[in-house]
């Protein structure tokens, strides 16, 4: 994000991305050209859509980060939607592109945007040349 407020869409761009793919999914489930490629998550990073192999890499980008792992795993009573890590993460903790489909619709891409801005920002100030002062 830039001084006064406008995002860099370079760095929003896999944000954006990735929510799109959240929102379309259920969409794409019910498609019968695409809907072979699409209930399988386990083989978009081998299948001949660059598009699922794409949101592949994107999401595993995303969910490798510490800012990703930083994220509270369980939701919060007063929350009004669960946690980002509490929708993708299956039963043994793992973030599972299985799960994506469930943000659909839940405004994915501020969460996403947030989280690459969070690691992006985190990386900046751990730089070794940073000056003490900079980081105040």
């Amino acid at each position: 994000a830039g001084g006064i407020g406008f995002d860099d869409p370079a760095r929003v761009s896999p944000a954006a991305y990735l929510a799109s793919m959240a929102s379309t999914l259920p969409i794409h489930r019910r498609d019968p050209a695409v809907a072979t490629f699409v209930k399988d998550p386990s083989n978009w990073a081998s299948c001949p859509s660059l598009i699922l192999r794409d949101a592949y890499n994107v999401f595993h980008r995303v969910t490798s980060t510490a800012a990703y792992s930083a994220l509270p795993l369980a939701d919060c009573p007063t929350a009004a939607r669960p946690t980002l890590r509490a929708t993708l993460n299956d039963a043994s903790g793992s973030p599972s592109l299985y799960r994506l489909h469930l943000l659909a619709g839940m405004r994915s891409q501020s969460r996403f945007s947030r989280l690459f801005a969070t690691e992006e920002l985190n990386t900046a100030l751990a730089h070794p040349s940073l000056h003490p002062l900079a980081i105040a």
